[in-house]
This record gives structure tokens, sequence and C-alpha cells, in this order.
């Protein structure tokens, strides 16, 4: 769940329709040479976050992130600056109550880094220039009749493509706790608990480690398949890692790997396979795990390890896990003296950051596998913007 980044913030007024843009400057604190808006799709991961933590996290599972009606408001900073150093998201719930989440700025830095290549592009910034940039909260006043109809952060036409349903199985969530071993997990962790058996965290492990055995050391990796659960006594959901898909026949490379169309048409044949037999039926892919092979010293960095998401991982992990709050990235890299590293990611302030798992024994699916809770379908969606 995203934390404030600041320690002292107030919320801007309520009862106004916010919007927000980004100011790009040359300069800290100095003019802006050029603005970008910040659109609905732009606060997709923001969208997907908050249905997370308002209602899967709550027991919420038969609301689909498309019925939250969404209100955006920026967040000073009251230390002296009184900077906009965030904003908050909030909805109704199904029972009618107010949720929220607080994201930082960094959040929204994707829109920054657009607004940036523009200028690159016309030569008003050059390839190496330092810049700035803030959050400029715009209060847009709607007719009625708009501000009924308008549903999110703007107002626009929405096209919606509805993909396969989610489905939870109904298991005890304390059950996998008192036999699990806790691998990063943090005293103040928020995340949702993620659970990997110790047969999937090897295979992620040796499918992902699999490059390093190449000269010249290439990157490999698999797609994580889990069982999504919810805990009848406490409503909270979770995932249950049980296997990996290795994504063959992958264009591979020391920095990059490139599924090919050939490898898109394996996994769905894999999955097709899964989900004809009783066993495996309700698995789904949750993210993926991959190797860097290759010491951190040589990214040119001040790393302690080579497990980080690099810009080219958020690119093609964003493109195939949009919209889905409970993505995981695993990465297996190396430590300064070459010994093995790793570290999972998930979504947290809209981006992936580093956060804790734990791995069991094994998990029988038997006792479960008829116990599916009534869920929705997760649509996706492509929002154009309206001018106001």
């Amino acid at each position: 769940m995203s934390q404030p980044t600041q320690p002292q913030q107030q919320r801007a007024p309520a009862k106004r329709r916010w919007k927000l843009a980004v100011g790009i400057q040359r300069e800290r604190g100095g003019p802006d040479i050029d603005t970008e808006p910040v659109a609905d799709a732009d606060l997709a991961e923001h969208r997907s976050e908050l249905w997370m933590a308002g209602c899967l996290r709550r027991g919420y599972v038969d609301c689909s992130m498309e019925s939250l009606h969404l209100e955006i408001a920026p967040l000073i900073d009251t230390t002296g600056s009184r900077s906009i150093v965030g904003f908050e998201l909030e909805a109704a719930d199904p029972a009618g109550q107010q949720v929220a989440l607080r994201f930082s700025i960094h959040s929204i830095q994707h829109v920054a880094r657009r607004a940036a290549a523009r200028l690159l592009a016309t030569g008003d910034l050059e390839d190496g220039d330092l810049y700035y940039y803030r959050i400029i909260p715009r209060c847009v006043e709607l007719p009625a009749e708009a501000e009924t109809a308008s549903a999110g952060t703007g107002v626009g036409v929405a096209v919606r493509e509805t993909t396969a349903p989610l489905h939870f199985l109904s298991v005890p969530l304390a059950r996998l706790l008192e036999r699990a071993r806790a691998v990063e997990i943090d005293k103040a962790e928020t995340a949702y608990p993620v659970f990997y058996t110790r047969l999937a965290r090897e295979k992620a492990e040796r499918v992902s480690r699999r490059g390093a055995d190449v000269q010249p050391a290439v990157e490999t990796g698999g797609l994580l398949l889990a069982v999504l659960c919810i805990c009848p006594t406490l409503g909270e959901m979770f995932a249950v890692v049980t296997d990996v898909l290795e994504l063959r026949g992958a264009k591979e490379s020391k920095y990059s790997l490139d599924p090919s169309g050939r490898t898109w048409q394996g996994v769905q044949g894999d999955l097709r396979a899964l989900r004809a037999r009783r066993e495996t039926r309700w698995h789904v892919p949750v993210g993926q795990c991959h190797g860097h092979n290759f010491l951190p010293g040589e990214t040119g960095l001040d790393l302690a390890s080579s497990a980080f998401v690099s810009p080219d991982d958020r690119l093609w992990h964003g493109a195939v896990f949009s919209r889905q709050p409970y993505q995981l990235c695993h990465i297996f890299g190396l430590d300064r003296d070459g010994g093995p590293a790793d570290r999972v990611f998930g979504l947290a302030d809209a981006r992936l950051l580093a956060r804790g798992y734990y791995v069991v024994p094994d998990f029988d699916l038997t006792p479960y596998l008829d116990s599916v809770v009534p869920c929705v379908r997760q649509p996706k969606e492509i929002r154009r913007e309206a001018a106001v």
C-alpha cells in the first residue's frame, strides 16, 4: 500500500474536481519550460493499486476496478515550501466507506519523462541535460451533467476491453503463515502476502540463472504462475506462486530478454493445457522472473547487486502486467563479489518497489478447488481525454 513520502502534508480543499499536470524546469524552482497533462491512462497503476487496497484486500472481490469513482486531491508540503509533493486518490468501497491512498511525486515520473522526450526531440533539451519536474494542480469546474457522467479523474470517452475474469480460492491465510519462512519481510511491510512453494522458488531461480551458463552470459526467465486466494476469516487477499513457465524461444542478450511471437504462442498453449486440468485450472500469470547475470559494477551505477529493475524491465513488465495490482517481478542477480542475490518487486506508489515474500514447503490445492469465491471480470480501459 502506498504511503506518504513527506512527514507533514496537507490535503487540498475537498469538494473540488482536480486535474494534474507536470511542469518541467531547467533549474529547481525555476520557470517551467514545458508542461504535460497527467491523463487518466497515466494513473492506471494508481487506480489498480487503490482497487487492490480498498476492495480486493478487504474481501470485496465482486467489485470491479471501473466501478470505483475516483476523486483526486493534491498534497501540499506544510514544512514551508508549500509545494505539491504528491496527491491522494479517494473512492467509496461497495459498503459506502471512503478509501484513500497517497502517492508521491515519483509515481508520475513517467509523465515527466514523456515531456522530456518531447523536449529532446525539439532541441529544447540536449542528451545528458539535468531537468526537474513538479506537480501542477488545476481546479476544474464542470457542469453538473458532466460531473455526473464522468468517472475517474478526468472527463473523457472510455473504450473498455474485458479480459478473463479473476478467480479466488477461499484459503485460510494462517495455515500458510504457520509453515512459512519469511524472506526480506520488513516489520512495516504493507504489501499483500505472497507465498512461493519451495519447488516454485527453486524453479524460478533455475530458469533465471540458466543464461549464466552461456558465454557470454544472457538474460533468461519465465512467467510466475500463482493461485489467487482470499482468507475466509480475515478477508485478506494473497497469492501462492506454484510454478514457472519458461519463456522459450525469446531473443536473449546480456541486458535484455525479448519474447518472440513463438514464445507467446507457447505460453498460450501451456496455459490452455493447465486450465484443462482440474488441479491447475485456477493458475494465472501474476508476474515474471529473469536473471541479471552480470556484476552490478558493469551497469555504471553504485549498486549492491544487479538484482534491480532496469528501465527496460519496467517497460516490458508494464506492457504485459499493467492494471494488475498483484503483479510481481523477481530479479535474480549477482552481488559485488559475484555471489547470488535476488529481490522481489511489487506495485507500490504505482511503481515496482522491493518487497518481501514467504516460502512454504508445499501447497496442496485439493481441499480448496471447489471453494471459488464469486468474482467479476477485470476490465482494461483505453481512455481518450477530452478538453475541459
